[in-house]
């Protein structure tokens, strides 16, 4: 993403947290921040310094502008990009007796899972089916659909568990059925890590299924892949992005 010098400096007005910035200001702020900043005070930055990719973290160590849009490098730094942001730091929780913040943040790796690695156009069919085929300690149907739709709906959309059912991290199966529905967190973490190393696997030994993964990921991430090498372009993203924009 490339910004006018005139949306610069209103960014900057903004973001500076005081007006005028000082030099402390500049030094304590973010990267993109501080340049705003910098460039408010009259600093030279060059329009093609501020692309958005150079900025932006895809995973802990992996900015945007570093993906590989070429796609062979790309399984391995998407799996970096889901341990790095949420089954690393919802092991961290689970470990510290926080089952419902480690449950939380499981269920939106799975929800980032299933949209890149799944065909299926509907977020219920898609996160179903994932759940289904990827996850060995749901043991009939009906636990994928409470997983489903009362843990993940109800995290999505009302910020609880619904339905009665909870997160228990004493339990030593993935799914306990009595006398309340639970599940427990950690077991999914693991469940989740596996699923993920099975997905790098198929990424890195079929051709077919890594450009697919590509043409889902360029979809994804197209506004924070503009102006990057490789990537679709900004005035033109593929037809699914309406569709997929929707999903709940």
């Amino acid at each position: 993403m490339v910004l006018s010098r005139q949306q610069l400096f209103n960014k900057a007005q903004k973001f500076c947290g005081r007006w005028p910035p000082d030099a402390l200001s500049i030094a304590a702020a973010p990267p993109l921040q501080g340049r705003l900043c910098a460039m408010a005070l009259g600093v030279e930055i060059s329009d093609d310094d501020m692309k958005i990719g150079d900025f932006l973290y895809f995973a802990p160590d992996i900015r945007f502008s570093q993906v590989d849009l070429s796609g062979e490098q790309l399984p391995r730094q998407y799996a970096s990009r889901i341990e790095g942001f949420y089954l690393t730091p919802a092991g961290l929780l689970a470990e510290s007796d926080h089952g419902f913040a480690a449950g939380l943040l499981v269920l939106t790796a799975i929800d980032a899972l299933a949209r890149l690695s799944r065909g299926e156009q509907g977020v219920g069919a898609r996160v179903k089916a994932w759940l289904g085929n990827e996850l060995s300690g749901l043991r009939t149907p009906e636990q994928a659909e409470a997983l489903y739709s009362q843990v993940r709906n109800g995290l999505v959309h009302e910020a609880r568990l619904k339905a009665g059912v909870e997160f228990s991290l004493e339990q030593e199966t993935l799914v306990d059925e009595g006398p309340v529905l639970s599940f427990n967190p950690q077991l999914l973490i693991g469940e989740v890590r596996d699923a993920l190393a099975r997905l790098v696997q198929q990424l890195e030994s079929d051709a077919s299924a890594r450009q697919a993964f590509l043409d889902r990921f360029k979809d994804e991430f197209v506004y924070e892949l503009q102006g990057l090498r490789g990537a679709n372009s900004p005035t033109s993203p593929s037809s699914r992005r309406g569709t997929r924009a929707a999903d709940g």
